[in-house]
């Protein structure tokens, strides 16, 4: 497979992973870690959100071992949501205020290692498989359409 179309397919797969682990993160209803930091629940919403950061970093370490290139860049997808998060509520300052606001970034160090380990792996040139590229676009491709398409709708109502 050429190299430019593999880069396209894993720029939409890395998209998609990052779109659906911010989802999970703000819409899974009034007890999603994002929501909790909200509405001002601090402790619980920060557990939450390491204990979700660390079973995306798992699922992501499932997929690299089928499909190295994917894993990399669903580990770089889930490493970027969660650093963005941690930056935007301001997590890393509030570390001295007990055990649970370790969770967190612990996560994201552990995510961030993971991702320099499969950057040391060599990972990102890994070759593609037709199946494993199959795999990227079936998961990709519905989720880049759902969010154009809310897009849409968002600026037409």
């Amino acid at each position: 497979m050429a190299t430019r179309t593999t880069r396209i397919i894993m720029a939409f797969f890395a998209c998609a992973a990052a779109l659906i682990f911010y989802h999970i993160l703000r819409e899974t209803g009034p007890d999603a870690p994002l929501a909790l930091l909200n509405r001002g629940d601090w402790t619980a919403g920060a557990l939450k959100l390491g204990s979700y950061a660390l079973i995306a970093t798992g699922i992501q370490m499932l997929i690299f071992t089928r499909s190295p290139q994917l894993g990399f860049h669903g580990l770089l997808a889930v490493t970027a949501v969660l650093a963005g998060v941690l930056i935007l509520w301001k997590l890393f300052l509030r570390l001295a205020d007990g055990l649970p606001f370790l969770a967190p970034p612990l996560a994201f160090l552990v995510a961030a290692g993971l991702l320099v380990w499969a950057w040391k792996r060599r990972a990102y040139t890994a070759p593609l498989t037709p199946v494993g590229a199959g795999v990227a676009i079936v998961l990709a491709l519905p989720v880049i359409l759902l969010v154009i398409w809310m897009v849409m709708l968002q600026t037409l109502l």
